[in-house]
């Protein structure tokens, strides 16, 4: 081969590598930028929502009252069956930057959720069912044992709602309910394909994904939404 044939090859070489430079991270930074309008997608989604009703929980309880009577005259005590139900929440205002990680590679974006809280039971006494033990139960005695009944069914009913089983239940319907919140505005807004995947603070990371807040922040919400509009018309 000719000095000049050895050129020309070199040239050639040269000239392809910097091609595959450059589809190389025009590919990259394609993945960036998808993952980076998709956090920003859902955090304007997210910050529309305060809390988020994620898990119900209903069940009935047995809670008891006791009245001494008058001087300890004449004691009563009433056993009450209440059904209740208890909402578990997700606070999506404290989805902020830091919850997001971006694994390019799976196309996989992380979305760090706070713990599912336990919402203020409501215990349904117009469906009360009481058995009241006494000889004589005055209408002082029948408001005190109704108030300790009431006081105790809201009580048993936060700790039914607070047992291991049933908070793992709301956690893993806390995940079903924020992808699916997640996924619906990037189906709208055409970013397909972008995987979500939902943990809580104690979870494990996966190392390889990037947090979103150490991303570009240049874009703003609207110019990402306006872009997309404009590809539809």
């Amino acid at each position: 081969m000719t000095k000049r044939g050895r050129i020309l090859l070199v040239a050639i070489m040269l000239g392809l590598m910097v091609f595959a430079w450059l589809q190389y991270r025009a590919r990259h930074e394609a993945e960036r930028s998808l993952g980076l309008d998709a956090a920003r997608i859902i955090s304007a989604e997210f910050s529309k929502r305060a809390d988020l009703r994620v898990a119900t929980l209903r069940g009935k309880v047995l809670a008891s009252g006791n009245d001494k009577g008058f001087l300890g005259v004449l004691p009563s005590q009433q056993i009450t069956s209440l059904p209740y139900t208890v909402e578990y929440y997700v606070d999506l205002a404290k989805v902020g930057g830091r919850s997001y990680r971006w694994d390019p590679g799976s196309r996989t974006l992380t979305v760090d959720i706070p713990d599912v809280t336990v919402g203020t039971p409501n215990v349904n006494e117009a469906a009360a069912v009481s058995d009241q033990k006494g000889v004589f139960i005055s209408r002082r005695a029948a408001l005190e044992l109704a108030r300790q009944t009431s006081i105790r069914a809201a009580a048993k009913s936060r700790q039914e709602a607070e047992k291991p089983e049933n908070m793992a239940k709301a956690r893993e319907s806390a995940r079903a309910q924020v992808a699916k919140l997640a996924e619906a505005p990037l189906a709208a807004t055409g970013r397909q394909g972008v995987r979500i995947a939902v943990s809580f603070p104690w979870e494990p990371k996966d190392p390889s994904a990037v947090p979103v807040e150490q991303w570009d922040r240049s874009r703003r919400m609207e110019d990402v939404l306006d872009e997309r509009k404009n590809a539809d018309r």
